[in-house]
Formats: C-alpha cells, structure tokens, sequence
C-alpha cells in the first residue's frame, strides 16, 4: 500500500471514492451525496477542496487503485492553531480489513506532528464500533457524544468526540 498527498490531478478518482463513501456509508461524512451533486462541475469542486492550503487530503492506494481517503484540517486561527481535525475518513469496503485504515491514521497523525498539532480531534458515528476500536488502538479518547449530530433522509445519528493529545 502507498499513502500520499491527494493533488488536484487526483480530483477524479477522490470524487468517485467520496462518493462511493456517500452511497455506501453516508454516515461517515457530515456532507451527503446530493450536496456534491450540487455542484454544475463535481470534479472542478474536489479539485477546489483538495487545492485547500488548511486541508491535507490523504489517500491510500493498492495496485494505484485509491481504496481510502482522510482529511487533516488545520485551524486558521492563532488561538486554535494548536489544533486539527480529521475528517472524512473511508475506506472502501473491498479493502478493509487489509489495514489500509490504521495506515491512513497513522500517517495523518504524523503529518498533523509535523505540523506542531497538540491536539488531533475527530468524530465517529455511536455504533461504528470497528472505527472506535481503531481510534482507541492508536490512543484517541472519547470527550463527549452529540446526539442527533447528523441527519438524512429523517435518520439522525450520534457522534462521539474524540481526541488525542500528541505532545503527552
């Protein structure tokens, strides 16, 4: 497996990995397949999104097929620059269990090191208890849970609040 910076010369096959994670867990993204939709150019936004200098696009390949993606978003603000959160995180389900997850984890945590980050927040869906473990494996804690943090098509869904403190 290969793990890099997603470019915008990647805005195709980010596009259609976002998407399958939409259809396929659309409980893995606060965004939802009709808002990429949205767009009149779908590509020329994930080309926007990648091209974003407070966001680092990860993405896990295998045989140069993209099967995993996550994103790092640094705080624009002095008093929060301390801070990062991941987000967007999928791996498609013809790849898990290969360890592409804790792979594309492990080097989101380093990239947010590199960057001075003391503080690496995220969210996972109560009841996605294979995402939790691996969260918990690589030392992240729960800090609260937000019931009815997202909501589609009249389903809501909770949120636990994670962290890891990388300067412990």
């Amino acid at each position: 497996m290969e793990i890099r910076l997603l470019t915008t010369e990647d805005a195709e096959i980010y596009l259609k990995v976002c998407m399958e994670g939409l259809t396929k867990n659309p409980e893995a993204f606060s965004s939802s397949y009709e808002d990429v939709l949205k767009h009149e150019n779908p590509v020329a936004a994930m080309a926007k999104r990648l091209s974003n200098p407070d966001k680092y696009t990860l993405g896990v390949f295998k045989d140069n097929d993209l099967i995993g993606i996550s994103t790092l978003e640094t705080k624009p603000f002095i008093k929060q620059e301390h801070k990062a959160k991941i987000g967007s995180v999928f791996v498609s389900p013809k790849a898990r269990g290969l360890g592409a997850g804790r792979a594309l984890i492990k080097a989101i945590i380093e990239n947010a090191d590199k960057l001075h980050v003391e503080q690496l927040m995220l969210d996972v869906v109560v009841g996605n208890d294979a995402a939790k473990k691996l969260y918990e494996s690589l030392g992240f804690q729960t800090y609260g849970v937000q019931e009815r943090s997202l909501k589609h098509n009249g389903q809501y869904w909770d949120e636990e609040h994670m962290v890891l403190f990388l300067n412990d």
